[in-house]
């Protein structure tokens, strides 16, 4: 019996999974977060060998050999960055180096979330980014261009634009916000100018250093809860980090000339479903860009949908009976 392996690694986290070839799920492992750019390739080798073997370990059967990999990892853009993890990968004593894939994270959150259908997956979680994929395999995707660039909709947009609305309050050129109360508690400060020591020295666990990008992205939800009571500041803040989500979206629609009378949208991140605000905000939004398009709830976790990859390299084309028993195991541990 063939076993592949699938890993969706993050910002956050990384995670691994282990699926027969008839589509059985086997084993699950996890480890520390592997991000591409801003980890060491060490760190990262060693988070994704840690994660394979813990699903090796926990597995309900004995498994010596991966016959197949798909590592779907944040950071990954050129074919140059997929060679360079692919190559930590084929490292590994277990896995067949014949058979390894690499690419963005948000490839296998469109396999998982869509199940192979064609269609659309907008991320927002601490970055934001949008993928789509049609019936021949043409892909297109918008955003993803990090931080600096970008990031709109993104859980760091959100805490930076709530905290910019703070201090501009603080200063008598922005409206009075509840913002202003609300982060001032949730970044223990005791005054407003205290943010800049905050952000550039102490971090937010006093670890004396700038606050990171997961540091500054745990700061949305204060700032999705002010909008979800009632502030306007926040309120404008949530309605333009969906309308950035949703230009993605019709950026990819356009490119791929995709149907816009049956096109599935998808989600992953954690803003869209842990927010009903931002959820209510998105779909409104999507339903005057593409009246069409239908949002739906991923079938499967991006981690799912990287095995799904991992299958379809050794020949196996995932169809319904596969992804129907793997969303069954996920409704059971749910």
């Amino acid at each position: 019996m063939r076993v592949v392996a699938g890993i969706d690694a993050g910002a956050t986290r990384t995670r691994a999974v282990l699926v027969s070839e008839e589509g059985v799920f086997i084993g699950r492992g996890m480890a520390d977060r592997a991000c591409y750019g801003a980890d060491s390739m060490g760190a990262i080798k060693n988070s994704l060998k840690q994660a394979l073997a813990g699903a090796m370990d926990n597995a309900i059967l004995q498994v010596t050999t991966i016959d197949s990999i798909f590592v779907g990892i944040a950071g990954v853009v050129t074919e140059q960055d997929q060679g360079a993890v692919a190559k930590l990968v084929r490292d590994f004593p277990f896995v067949n180096k014949e058979c390894v894939s690499i690419d963005h994270d948000i490839r296998i959150a469109h396999a998982g979330g869509l199940a192979g259908d064609e269609g659309i997956v907008v991320i927002a979680g601490t970055g934001s980014s949008c993928y789509g994929r049609d019936k021949t395999g043409m892909k297109w995707q918008a955003g993803g261009w990090q931080f600096l660039l970008d990031d709109i909709g993104s859980a760091y947009w959100i805490s930076i634009e709530g905290m910019k609305a703070m201090v501009q309050a603080y200063d008598g050129r922005g409206r009075k916000t509840s913002l202003s109360a609300m982060l001032c508690d949730t970044l223990d400060l005791t005054t407003v100018p205290d943010i800049i020591r905050r952000l550039h020295v102490d971090g937010l666990f006093r670890s004396k250093c700038s606050m990171s990008k997961a540091e500054i992205a745990s700061v949305a939800p204060a700032v999705l809860e002010e909008a979800a009571c009632g502030d306007e500041v926040a309120h404008q803040i949530v309605v333009r980090g969906v309308k950035g989500l949703v230009d993605m979206v019709r950026a990819v629609a356009e490119n791929l000339e995709i149907r816009r009378d049956d096109l599935l949208v998808t989600s992953a991140g954690g803003l869209l479903s842990g927010s009903d605000l931002m959820y209510k905000e998105f779909c409104k939004a999507l339903s005057r860009v593409l009246p069409g398009a239908k949002l739906v709830k991923p079938r499967l976790e991006p981690v799912f949908g990287a095995s799904l990859l991992a299958l379809d390299m050794i020949g196996v084309s995932p169809d319904e009976k596969i992804v129907k028993s793997l969303t069954e195991l996920l409704v059971e541990n749910q």
